[in-house]
């Protein structure tokens, strides 16, 4: 399953698990953890790693600035550590993440959403495919996803607040697959 988590989700995550970072060595090419972060901002690329070194830094002085991510220590040899208010955040982000929602147990009825939301509305998109994957549903395509599980009521509801019913279609099938078996009839 993709992610689709930020940059700043990935910094605030990096710094929950390694609790604290200097700079040069935050996102370091040896480690797993840090190769989504690594791709989105472009270090692995010789000409981009000093713009990928400015975009970093910058993320980080944003995050000091809201109070999510304390700094200590000179600037060459800076120490970038998580706040009180940081890991609430992440706490937060990571429920969300989850799906706060209580799941059915899967009653063998194959069921497809399918979706076509417009561009301007990519966060939404991005939730919804979150989402969807939080209800135990799988991507067949990246804009239709199956499960044999009904979607919660809370998952519905959220979807209209959010706007974009018109844009999702479910259907529910009583046969999987289209091709039948020889054994079962001949053709």
């Amino acid at each position: 399953m993709l992610s689709y988590r930020s940059l700043t989700k990935e910094i605030l995550y990096f710094l929950a698990n390694a609790g604290y970072a200097v700079l040069d060595g935050f996102l370091p090419p040896n480690y797993p953890e840090a190769k989504l972060a690594r791709l989105l901002l472009g270090m692995d690329h010789k000409k981009s790693r000093a713009a990928a070194k400015r975009n970093l830094s910058s993320t980080l002085h944003r995050l000091k600035l809201q109070g999510l991510v304390t700094c200590s220590g000179s600037r060459k040899c800076a120490r970038w550590q998580l706040t009180r208010t940081g890991k609430t955040f992440l706490a937060k982000i990571q429920d969300r993440e989850k799906g706060a929602y209580v799941l059915a147990p899967q009653d063998g009825v194959i069921r497809i959403v399918a979706f076509d939301i417009p561009e301007r509305f990519r966060a939404k998109r991005n939730w919804l495919r979150e989402q969807l994957a939080a209800c135990g549903y799988q991507m067949l395509q990246r804009s239709i996803f199956m499960s044999t599980r009904p979607l919660p009521d809370a998952f519905i509801k959220r979807v209209d607040e959010m706007k974009i019913r018109q844009y999702l279609h479910i259907a529910s099938l009583n046969q999987s697959g289209t091709i039948r078996n020889k054994k079962e009839e001949k053709w």
